[in-house]
């Protein structure tokens, strides 16, 4: 082996190797290039020793050839290597972390911006601290430290980051708030069903004038602490600075990058002052936790009253203001949002002009958006805020299409495969709705929420079965699931097992922990009362149901959608004055008064009063076109309430056009197929009036108008049988109903002559 100089080649090649890699990694740390290609280059050098090894022993020695260990172990140590480091490399990034994108900035000036690929972006869970003091009145600081770690972190788009008040739903569905410490396993399980790849926690202290802050990294998988750091100091801002910088470097972001990109003290972008961040915090607590939004507003007032240039403060108030239904203030807070925009980051800074459509301006909302994604291409948020400017517009396809490129972006941002099997769903494809759903449902964690949707999807097609096998999977993964739990009580509802629905409804409200989960709740049981026509057990239930909702403003909107429950029970003087309420609380706003109106419309409708709903719906129309929110249009039924006007003028034809209209726009409405039907009947068409009625009934089989208008048709045709089974079925689903309920009064009549003997004939 000396002889043939092996060792001395081998101490040679592990030393070049030792170099190259040493170089390979300074590489990547000077140019941010993939920490995977020093591996590619270890598996490398490794895996090619025995060709080097080899060559070294024969060609050390006086062999003039190659010799046939030479001419077969070299191609075949070259061939195991390239399969090992296909194996091990492929599909992974080996070039920079970064792309260049070249694009025209808002000035129409060609630029080029460094963003990162989305292999690279490091994923985190920032969950709230715990204040170790003892002293209460630093509770605050728990949310606030986060809150100021947050902003600093989201300067830099190679961080993917929720923090607790984006994981606020999975927080308040597991009982806890913003006033709990959580257990690490719960927040373990809050990560992985967000697929966030670390978690983000820590404590806080302070003695005097001093702050004593710890930050704990875990890896979500494996649970591993990856670091704890504690930063002590008098100054929390920069205190913050150091440890988001330290942070970066514990998640083994490249030095090159840490260095490279625009980094702005924190307080330079959100605020010096701790009174106007205590204050700021409060307010946060109050309105993504609690929901009481004039709460928020005092505590923002006061943040800003601190530091009246706090631009982060003046857009957190924009939607507090909105749901507060205060849309003067939200368009102040937008002016002075502008005023200081300068303290916001660049992309905040587009988020903050999105609002303007609160003034009526749609159009230069959607152009901020279109500037902020042709900026910053990768960054997910503007694309999100771009999917929700098309669903309030009413662009399903393009909403699809947005999320579609979001995942492109960062695959791992999986959760939005639900909302678009909703889009899905929404517009009558259901097949895909289940292959998105499914794909959703790929991770254990997120199974149940799967099945629930894919279940409620089977059961708008009227595959009650598959429906109801998917809702018990569903709930054995879960056996608090109340989207489960109501998917149950509706198909319990539509297929006539009413006290079994009962029964659905009432777990699920006992099981409901977020204001959201108790309205889906109240709403579910308003919709079975609805049904069978018990006006008289939808009222007491309005009050309980409007308190669930989250913001004045929802709670607006819901009214408007329910008043004509007093009407339908004899109660008409009770919808108007809860009318005029509405229209004290809504003040000169353009867009809430119209919420009113569409509350007058019902009411007008269900008193038959043709001539006063009738032009209500263009005033609605417009209103909601001005600022872009055509999707409330569909969500009011307003085609669907034009046909009610054309019926009740007895203009059958036109009513018919209306309907199809509505149903084109909202393939999942049932009940249209019954206004279908009814219209067809009376227009002297039976074979496509039952047609339709059998499409209303396939979804809902106890839909009681359907049952009725198919009784008229069977007596119309001598059918007097079929006629009889259809209104007692009808009598059956109506059982409890108001006295007064019209159908009711309809469906006894129709039963009185089908049971009275027929008159002989002379």
């Amino acid at each position: 082996m000396l002889s043939r100089k092996v060792p001395q080649v081998a101490v040679a090649y592990v030393t070049l190797c030792w170099g190259v890699l040493q170089f390979v990694d300074w590489l990547s740390e000077r140019y941010a290039l993939a920490p995977a290609l020093t591996d590619f280059f270890f598996y490398l050098v490794v895996l090619l020793t025995p060709s080097v090894l080899t060559v070294a022993y024969f060609r050390g020695g006086d062999e003039p050839h190659w010799t046939w260990v030479e001419k077969i172990g070299v191609p075949v140590n070259l061939a195991v290597a390239g399969a090992v480091l296909w194996l091990n490399f492929q599909g992974q990034e080996l070039g920079s972390i970064n792309q260049t994108v070249t694009l025209q900035d808002s000035s129409g000036r060609t630029v080029e911006r460094q963003v990162p690929k989305s292999a690279f972006r490091k994923r985190l869970a920032l969950f709230f601290f715990e204040n170790t003091s003892g002293d209460p009145k630093l509770d605050w600081l728990q949310q606030g430290i986060p809150i100021v770690l947050a902003t600093d972190l989201s300067q830099d788009l190679y961080l993917g980051l929720q923090d607790s008040y984006n994981l606020v739903d999975r927080i308040r569905r597991a009982g806890f708030s913003y006033r709990d410490v959580l257990a690490l396993g719960l927040e373990r399980q809050i990560a992985k069903y967000q697929r966030l790849d670390y978690i983000v926690t820590g404590t806080v202290t302070k003695t005097g004038d001093r702050f004593s802050v710890r930050v704990d990294l875990y890896e979500t998988e494996r649970v591993k602490r990856l670091a704890r750091r504690t930063y002590q100091g008098t100054n929390l801002f920069e205190l913050v600075d150091d440890m988001s910088v330290q942070l970066k470097r514990d998640l083994d972001v490249p030095a090159q990058h840490i260095d490279s990109i625009a980094d702005f003290p924190v307080a330079e972008v959100l605020t010096r002052s701790l009174t106007a961040l205590e204050h700021f915090t409060l307010a946060r607590n109050f309105a993504d936790f609690d929901g009481n939004y004039p709460a928020a507003l005092q505590q923002f007032d006061q943040a800003t009253a601190a530091d009246p240039s706090f631009a982060t403060a003046y857009l957190e108030q924009i939607e507090s203001s909105l749901l507060a239904a205060k849309i003067d203030q939200a368009e102040r807070h937008y002016e002075k949002g502008q005023q200081y925009a300068f303290k916001l980051i660049e992309r905040y800074q587009f988020f903050l002009r999105t609002w303007i459509w609160l003034k009526g301006q749609p159009e230069e909302a959607l152009q901020a958006i279109e500037k902020w994604v042709a900026l910053y291409p990768d960054d997910l948020q503007a694309h999100r805020r771009l999917a929700v400017h098309y669903m309030n517009t009413a662009q399903q396809d393009r909403a699809i299409a947005t999320f579609q490129r979001i995942l492109e972006l960062d695959p791992e941002t999986s959760g939005h495969l639900l909302q678009m099997g909703l889009l899905e769903r929404q517009n009558g494809r259901y097949a895909e709705a289940l292959r998105l759903f499914e794909q959703f449902g790929n991770r254990e964690e997120r199974r149940s929420t799967a099945y629930e949707n894919m279940a409620d999807t089977y059961r708008l097609q009227g595959q009650f079965e598959q429906a109801r096998s998917l809702y018990q999977q569903s709930l054995a993964l879960d056996d608090n699931n109340t989207g489960a739990q109501l998917g149950l009580a509706s198909l319990a509802s539509s297929t006539g097992e009413f006290a079994g629905a009962l029964e659905f409804n009432r777990l699920a409200l006992a099981n409901s922990r977020t204001s959201d989960q108790k309205e889906n709740a109240y709403a579910n049981l308003l919709t079975h009362y609805s049904l069978r026509h018990q006006w008289q057990k939808v009222v007491p239930l309005i009050p309980q149901f409007l308190t669930t909702n989250n913001g004045l403003i929802n709670s607006l909107l819901n009214q408007a959608f329910i008043l004509d429950s007093y009407v339908l029970v004899g109660q008409q003087d009770m919808a108007f004055a809860a009318l005029k309420r509405m229209q004290a609380q809504v003040g000169s706003s353009p867009l809430l008064a119209t919420f009113v109106q569409m509350g007058y419309l019902r009411v007008y409708l269900a008193l038959e009063d043709a001539a006063r709903a009738e032009p209500l719906i263009p005033q609605i129309e417009a209103t909601l076109h001005r600022y872009s929110l055509d999707q409330l249009i569909d969500a009011i039924e307003l085609e669907r309430r034009r046909g009610g006007v054309a019926e009740l003028r007895k203009d059958y034809k036109q009513a018919l056009q209306f309907y199809q209209r509505h149903l084109k726009r909202n393939p999942t409405d049932a009940e249209s197929h019954a206004d279908i039907g009814r219209c067809y009947r009376l227009l002297g068409d039976p074979a496509n009036a039952k047609a339709s009625l059998a499409k209303a009934l396939q979804v809902i089989p106890a839909l009681p108008e359907a049952h009725y208008e198919l009784a008229e048709i069977a007596l119309a045709e001598g059918d007097r049988s079929t006629a009889l089974k259809e209104i007692q079925y009808t009598l059956k689903v109506l059982e409890g109903a108001d006295q007064s309920d019209k159908l009711l009064i309809k469906a006894k009549a129709l039963s009185g002559r089908l049971i009275s003997p027929t008159p002989a004939v002379q």
